[in-house]
């Protein structure tokens, strides 16, 4: 899956597709009561996270899987495999 940020011009605003199927997966911007288009500053930096999303979670995986369980690790390193594992869980939909 690739998923990637495509930027706003005058018709649209910001948005991320698939790179497969250019399916949208998700609209990032405001329209106002009269049908104007807002873009906001983050919206960009937002696009770009989302289009990036599906990468940073098959990295975190591997890092989890590479790590083992945090119950083998001490410190920050625990706490770095925990908080990993539960952002899996609500990128998953696991958890809330």
């Amino acid at each position: 899956m690739k998923w990637e940020h495509v930027k706003a011009t005058e018709c649209h605003g910001d948005y991320v597709e698939d790179a497969v199927t250019g399916i949208t997966v998700c609209d990032l911007y405001l329209i106002t009561p009269t049908g104007r288009i807002v873009h906001h500053a983050d919206h960009e930096k937002h696009a770009a996270l989302i289009g990036a999303a599906p990468g940073m979670l098959a990295a975190l995986k591997m890092v989890c899987e590479a790590c083992g369980a945090p119950d083998h690790w001490n410190g920050e390193t625990r706490k770095f495999l925990i908080a990993a594992e539960i952002s899996i869980a609500e990128a998953e939909g696991t958890i809330k």
